[in-house]
């Protein structure tokens, strides 16, 4: 868990600080962590719904900066937390 959230903090901090770099790195990691993470029904692996909502939260927040923000120039890493947030939200 503290995995997910140093890759939030990455990619935010990649955006801001226009670092590709960090953002492939960032990338890789929310793309494996959340693969393991979220279960096929869209419920997080621990099954706490505390910590659902957080993620939830936190990939919204991801989502938002990613829309705002076109520097990054990666629609594909858009799709997939949308999709992971999306799915999450029908839990």
């Amino acid at each position: 868990n503290h995995l997910l959230e140093n890759g939030f903090a990455l990619l935010i901090g990649a955006i801001y600080f226009r670092q590709r770099g960090w953002l492939r790195r960032a990338s890789r990691l929310l793309r494996a962590e959340l693969t393991t993470q979220i279960l096929a029904d869209g419920g997080h692996d621990e099954r706490s719904p505390m910590y659902h909502h957080s993620l939830l939260t936190r990939l919204t927040d991801l989502c938002r900066a990613l829309q705002t923000d076109s520097w990054h120039n990666n629609p594909a890493l858009l799709a997939f937390l949308t999709e992971k947030a999306t799915h999450m939200q029908q839990w």
